[in-house]
């Protein structure tokens, strides 16, 4: 399963590369956005099969040289079962 991600924090979008995501977090490699330590991002993950996008809010709590990790602050049901489709 592919996903086309979308990732907004205050008013900078931009695509970003799914890397890895478990219920707690996902991990995201992007050159064009990388939030400071504590931001809230908005992430929307579109599933490139079916189109339907899920919205998803985190923190950030981690850097790689490529990206950035976040920790969800709450998740929907239907990332909950994409997430459980990909294991």
């Amino acid at each position: 399963m592919e996903f086309s991600v979308l990732c907004t924090t205050g008013l900078k979008q931009s695509q970003a590369t799914l890397v890895n995501i478990s219920f707690t977090g996902a991990l995201f490699e992007s050159s064009v956005i990388v939030p400071p330590p504590g931001a809230i991002v908005k992430v929307e993950l579109i599933d490139r099969q079916d189109e339907k996008p899920t919205s998803v809010i985190g923190r950030v709590v981690r850097y790689t040289p490529r990206g950035f990790a976040i920790e969800f602050i709450s998740i929907s049901a239907r990332l909950q079962q994409l997430i459980e489709e990909l294991e």
